[in-house]
């Protein structure tokens, strides 16, 4: 047995069938493990980092409406104050 074990093509078709069969087993269960343990709290992560971000976008978006409102108003404002100081208004000429 020991005459056997010292080729040098032996250990190394062991080895080989060691590790074909071993690679496989473990690459099962580490994809397993990463379903059953990553990929869930990731895509709770996910899930609420997606949330927060729209939360974010909608509060940006109504910011910026709010803005171009009043920025409006401002300018309705002023082109009715400078219609105003024409000391004539447009409906006596016509």
């Amino acid at each position: 047995m020991e005459k056997l074990f010292s080729r040098p093509d032996i250990p190394n078709h062991i080895a080989h069938v060691l590790v074909t069969n071993l690679s496989s087993l473990i690459e099962r269960q580490v994809k397993d493990a990463i379903a059953k343990t990553f990929l869930p709290s990731y895509s709770q992560q996910a899930s609420a980092m997606h949330q927060e971000l729209l939360r974010e976008l909608r509060g940006e978006i109504h910011g910026v409406k709010s803005e171009l409102t009043a920025w409006q108003n401002e300018a309705f404002r002023s082109h009715d104050v400078s219609l105003n100081r024409f000391p004539f208004s447009i409906s006596h000429h016509c």
